[in-house]
């Protein structure tokens, strides 16, 4: 029988995973953020100019660019795929996956993180 360590604040109980998966989020989003400031300006280069040119560039350019982009920062990551609708790109790190995407604004455009999940394959 496993002891899974627990901590108690006020009526609630949170075990130890809970604790570790909140703190390991966390860590995962300052990565994920500390990336999307530091290469905002070429993200949504690349996003304006694909919704300017999509028709007469081939894709795979635009996909190569956010794969050299995301293993400059993280040369850990696995680059899974580049995505047209919403523009943007999903990758593993830590075992976790991210998605990140543009959106359009009134002032331009924006890159965010869209989604951090455990990645169903890493057998978490």
């Amino acid at each position: 029988m496993a002891v899974i360590p627990t901590i108690f604040r006020g009526e609630q109980i949170i075990n130890r995973k809970e604790i570790d998966i909140a703190m390991t989020k966390r860590q995962l989003t300052r990565k994920i953020d500390n990336l999307l400031r530091n290469e905002a300006d070429l993200l949504c280069y690349l996003f304006d100019r694909w919704q300017d040119e999509h028709e007469y560039e081939e894709w795979k350019v635009y996909e190569k660019a956010m794969k050299e982009l995301v293993l400059k920062h993280h040369q850990d990551a696995t680059f899974i795929k580049a995505t047209e609708d919403p523009f943007g790109a999903v990758f593993t790190l830590d075992n976790w996956k991210i998605q990140i995407h543009a959106t359009l604004t009134s002032v331009g455009s924006n890159f965010h993180r869209k989604k951090i999940r455990e990645d169903a394959n890493s057998g978490m």
